[in-house]
């Protein structure tokens, strides 16, 4: 399980705000799991997002802190 700095589980479909609130974002994807890291040829677990200024940008968990990613709502489902 990822979280995002505020202890609040990240869950795929949140809508989130990235560097410094500068881009919104969509996660994709939660590549937490060894075989997942291995399976997207990764060096450590991470987020896929879909970004408004890059497409698919992967964040790694190390990076994560509360300039990087803002949770801004779940998706609606």
């Amino acid at each position: 399980m990822i979280l995002y700095p505020d202890g609040t589980e990240i869950r795929v479909g949140d809508a989130v705000l990235l560097h410094h609130r500068a881009y919104a974002g969509v996660v994709q994807h939660i590549i937490d799991l060894p075989e997942d890291v291995e399976r997207w040829n990764l060096e450590a677990p991470g987020l896929m997002i879909d970004t408004s200024y890059g497409g698919l940008v992967f964040l790694p968990k190390d990076s994560l802190d509360e300039d990087e990613i803002i949770f801004v709502s779940r998706a609606v489902a």
